[in-house]
């Protein structure tokens, strides 16, 4: 082999080391062209796709490119056209490598020289071929993002229809469960020094809050709720953490940690252990006989960072893996709920960042999920706090006014209270709650949020228009999409959330009657 011929395959093989990695399909046929240039030392190349009306992917190198459809097809009648193009525009040589796929014409990478020897043949071959190859890995890469987008799309709208259904029955669930967990509370005022029958009731609080975790996250999937304030969080330290536990307690797993950046975002610290906590103990239920969990945190560009969680389990099918995240859905059995990977992409959503799932069904094929939050700003904010002259506190009979359409929570609610030491008087809608509080004396007020007539938000910003300093709790059954400020800005100083544990309940208005009312923001 000549010293030219070597040259012409040490550039080929260059060219198509440059195409192990493809770029984008929009600008892959540039990409080829300009590579054909600066490796195969020709003046000229166009890539030309398809056997049948062949479409021009790219061009480099031309001061006037070919015209459009100047080569109607493959065939040898054709390909002379383009020759006697090239002639014309005053190039001496075309040399032309043929794609193949499938053992049939794909199209041609053209070559135009003014005055440089001719390919060999068998470089042409090779440089088709390698083309080929790399144009159907661009391209499928091109359908395996646009379906991965079209899912994203489908599985948010799916979400959004699911969230909005699960809204309304999670509310009415919410509200059976709090007159269920307020009338424990007084069972177990009432039940004295009776051990068994104390016994029997805590069993009771517990199996309801339980119930009511399950709706919590039932309302959480949707990606809607959004009734907990975000802070500075280090998910570093999170990941860090969840890892000790696994290494703690899963003795048959391998754990690779790696964290190459603090991960500071903006969230909620319980939402955010939550999502890891979800994402390990899926890759641990795929790996019953043991394996390797790795764990990685990476920054990803300047305004993102990546959490990577992958196994080495027996992976997921497609059809599996493309409702994953749906809730309800699981291979489990009916030990299994179904809301862990869909609470994991509520989590990711309301966070504003996004969630990838790839995994192959296979022993040993495993899974990997890798979710992109947005990083915290960079300026640290101190929190504000209460000024002593917001505080206040009560003497004497702590009188509460109780606002609540319901009648087997009123009576729950109003019971609990009066035996927490509290004068309640209570109504059954918005407007006789605020009539109520125009005869009255009171010390804080409890206002549902879903009432027949007038809404919560309403009788809190009557009362507040008329008495500033009163103390007022939104009582609801609904995932708010609400923050501290936005709450304070309409008049309401803490938002009490059904079904309520009776244990919390009055320690939480004990706690606002101690606190004081806050002004609502302008």
């Amino acid at each position: 082999m000549g010293g030219a011929d070597l040259d012409r395959a040490r550039g080929v093989a260059r060219l198509l080391a440059a195409l192990a990695e493809p770029p984008a399909q929009e600008s892959f046929g540039a990409t080829v062209c300009q590579l054909a240039c600066r490796h195969l030392a020709v003046d000229a190349a166009a890539l030309f796709v398809g056997e049948v009306q062949p479409e021009r992917f790219g061009a480099a190198g031309f001061a006037l490119e070919p015209p459009p459809g100047i080569l109607a097809s493959l065939a040898a009648g054709d390909v002379a056209r383009l020759h006697a193009w090239a002639i014309e525009a005053g190039y001496r040589r075309v040399d032309l490598a043929l794609l193949t796929h499938d053992a049939r014409p794909a199209g041609l990478l053209a070559l135009f020289s003014t005055g440089a020897a001719p390919f060999d043949a068998s470089d042409l071959d090779i440089l088709g071929l390698g083309v080929a190859r790399a144009v159907s890995h661009a391209r499928r890469a091109d359908r395996v993002a646009a379906d991965r987008e079209q899912d994203q799309l489908v599985r948010a709208e799916r979400m959004r229809a699911l969230g909005e259904m699960a809204r309304g029955i999670a509310h009415d669930f919410n509200n059976a469960l709090n007159a269920i967990l307020g009338q424990t509370g007084v069972l177990s005022a009432l039940v004295g020094d009776r051990p068994a029958a104390a016994d029997a009731l805590e069993r009771l609080r517990k199996v309801a809050l339980d119930g009511a975790a399950t709706i919590r996250r039932v309302q959480e999937f949707s990606g809607q709720r959004r009734d907990r304030d975000f802070d500075r969080v280090e998910l570093g330290r999170i990941v860090a953490a969840v890892a000790a536990e696994v290494r703690a307690h899963a003795p048959g797993i391998e754990v690779a940690l790696n964290i190459g950046a603090r991960g500071l975002v903006e969230g909620n610290a319980e939402e955010l252990a939550e999502l890891v906590r979800v994402l390990v103990d899926n890759a641990l239920e795929a790996m019953p006989e043991g394996g390797r969990l790795s764990l990685e945190l990476a920054a990803a560009g300047e305004l993102e960072v990546q959490l990577t969680v992958a196994d080495t389990g027996t992976g997921m099918s497609a059809s599996v893996r493309r409702r994953a995240l749906d809730p309800f859905f699981t291979t489990k059995g009916s030990r299994k709920k179904g809301l862990g990977l869909a609470l994991a992409y509520g989590v990711v959503k309301r966070h504003g960042g996004r969630l990838e799932l790839d995994s192959q069904l296979g022993v040993g094929e495993g899974s990997c999920v890798r979710v992109r939050l947005p990083t915290a700003p960079a300026v640290d904010v101190e929190p504000q706090r209460p000024s002593a002259d917001a505080q206040r506190t009560t003497n004497g009979a702590r009188r509460v006014l109780l606002v609540e359409d319901d009648a087997d929570n009123r009576e729950a609610m109003a019971s609990l209270l009066a035996l927490g030491g509290f004068e309640v008087t209570a109504a059954d809608c918005g407007a006789a709650g605020v009539r109520a509080f125009a005869d009255g004396a009171f010390d804080v007020v409890l206002t549902d949020l879903g009432l027949p007539d007038m809404d919560g938000w309403q009788v809190a910003g009557e009362i507040k228009q008329a008495s500033p300093a009163m103390p007022i709790a939104l009582i609801t059954g609904w995932g708010l999409n609400l923050d501290r400020e936005e709450i304070r800005r309409r008049g309401v100083d803490l938002l009490v959330k059904k079904p309520l544990d009776p244990r919390s309940f009055l320690g939480q208005i004990e706690n606002l009657l101690h606190v004081g009312a806050r002004k609502p923001s302008a």
